[in-house]
């Protein structure tokens, strides 16, 4: 029920912003799955834009806060690394 209540706030807190941005949720089950040559684009468009917005970071803006609150920009991305090396290890993956 505390999930429910979480995703109805979401809902409610996004339903003013444009909806191309925020969409509707859906039931997972009524999303088609990604053919692997879909899914391989769209995470080579992911990391190309990523890394373009790391690239473009300057020394004050890797000290900046976060949305979580004890992590600056230099810890985030060290952990978002930290876990995608962590996925492209099949003995980590699979667990």
């Amino acid at each position: 029920m505390a999930y429910r209540r979480t995703i109805m706030q979401i809902v409610r807190n996004t339903s003013n912003e444009d909806p191309a941005v925020y969409p509707a949720l859906v039931q997972a089950r009524a999303i088609p799955p990604l053919s692997h040559r879909e899914a391989m684009g769209m995470a080579t468009i992911e990391l190309e834009r990523f890394l373009a917005l790391v690239t473009s970071l300057s020394e004050d803006e890797w000290e900046k806060p976060t949305a979580c609150p004890r992590w600056n920009v230099r810890q985030m991305l060290a952990h978002v690394t930290g876990a995608a090396a962590s996925y492209a290890r099949w003995s980590e993956f699979k667990r």
